[in-house]
């Protein structure tokens, strides 16, 4: 049951890095269409690049990535303290298998080999307790 726990820890490790790398790299390029052209005519008065009509394209873009942030990162976090055997990155990564769930198909699988794994996980097995780490 180890070899999975380590094995559970990589793919949140990984999914949450290449969660993390893919959203940053689709914002910046939405961020650069959306500042497309550089000068738009609209009736008599301009938009610029970096205005309001800007903020207002980009901002959805960016607040998916403010999003990505909040998941990638204890995802991370959690995986990392799984590898540790803390005892509350088993409930963290808990919390990221439900919401991985929703992220058809690799999240979903990976979901469902998290909670096959925590659920299975004997007491010996588990994180240490807090009074001991």
């Amino acid at each position: 049951m180890r070899t999975h726990i380590k094995v559970l820890s990589i793919l949140h490790i990984l999914y949450g890095l290449s969660l993390l790398s893919i959203n940053f790299l689709v914002s910046i390029a939405a961020s650069l269409a959306a500042s497309y052209p550089g000068q738009v005519i609209m009736g008599h008065s301009k938009a610029y690049i970096f205005g309001p009509d800007f903020v207002m394209r980009s901002l959805p873009i960016w607040l998916f990535s403010i999003l990505a942030v909040f998941v990638g990162v204890p995802q991370i976090v959690g995986a990392i303290g799984l590898l540790l055997r803390k005892h509350w990155a088993r409930v963290l990564i808990a919390i990221i298998g439900v919401l991985c769930l929703v992220d058809f198909p690799f999240g979903t699988g990976l979901g469902v080999y998290t909670f096959w794994v925590l659920l299975r996980m004997d007491p010996e097995q588990a994180p240490a307790s807090q009074s001991s780490g």
